[in-house]
């Protein structure tokens, strides 16, 4: 009885792990400090010198790093991409003065497509998609569960509804999906999204914040592999 037991916990743990999503495009874990694309080494790898290191959310020495206003270009998604999904994980606080951008994707031109995070005073976070030239952005303000320091799980997801002429997004935090940020960036441009060359950038304008396991899809993730990404030891 005991040996099936056993078993039978195995197999659920293994069913368990399976479920986190392992077709990242793009993945940087930062671990002894390395700026490596572990996804796709060589292809997509962050620009720059050797990083500030901080503890991980884990306790692991150097395996994360403290962006420190630096600008790193990374992973460029090519052609036309309708679906997109980045994960990552921040630590720290709000700024007290001039805003600070997290991430970005945008378009080669500059000009064009693109998303963005970024984090002002009072504690707020800010989304942004635009699309068609077209901004759709929505912040949450008082989010001190989410600047208090520790580290806090995002996700920003892309994705055609099912009319085929309209975008739904999706915010979560922490593993849980939050709707004013989400319905916020929802867009009913019906456009292609992403139809020139876009690079990944940490710290496109002076975030100063820690930040640690990045991942980027070129697809929309479920709920249920959210869920799976925050929960993952």
């Amino acid at each position: 009885m005991t040996t099936r037991l056993l078993f039978m916990l195995l197999f659920i743990s293994s069913l368990s792990i399976a479920q986190v999503p392992t077709d990242a495009v793009a993945k940087y874990t930062f671990n002894g400090g390395s700026l490596i694309n572990v996804a796709d080494a060589g292809n997509g790898d962050l620009s720059g010198a050797g990083p500030t290191l901080r503890p991980d959310r884990f306790g692991g020495a150097d395996n994360a790093i403290r962006a420190n206003a630096v600008t790193r270009n990374g992973y460029t998604l090519t052609g036309y991409n309708d679906e997109i999904s980045i994960s990552f994980w921040i630590a720290g606080s709000a700024p007290t003065g001039t805003a600070q951008e997290i991430f970005d994707i945008r378009e080669s031109n500059g000009s064009g497509d693109g998303i963005s995070m970024t984090t002002t005073t009072s504690n707020t976070l800010v989304a942004n998609f635009i699309n068609g030239n077209t901004s759709h952005q929505s912040s949450q303000s008082n989010f001190s569960s989410v600047f208090n320091g520790g580290w806090h799980h995002i996700v920003f997801t892309i994705k055609r509804d099912a009319t085929g002429i309209a975008f739904d997004n999706s915010i979560y935090i922490d593993g849980t999906l939050h709707t004013t940020l989400s319905n916020g960036i929802d867009s009913s441009i019906n456009q292609p999204f992403l139809n020139n060359n876009a690079t990944f950038r940490i710290s496109p304008n002076d975030y100063y914040g820690n930040i640690d396991d990045i991942e980027i899809f070129n697809r929309t993730l479920t709920a249920s592999e959210v869920q799976d990404i925050y929960a993952h030891i």
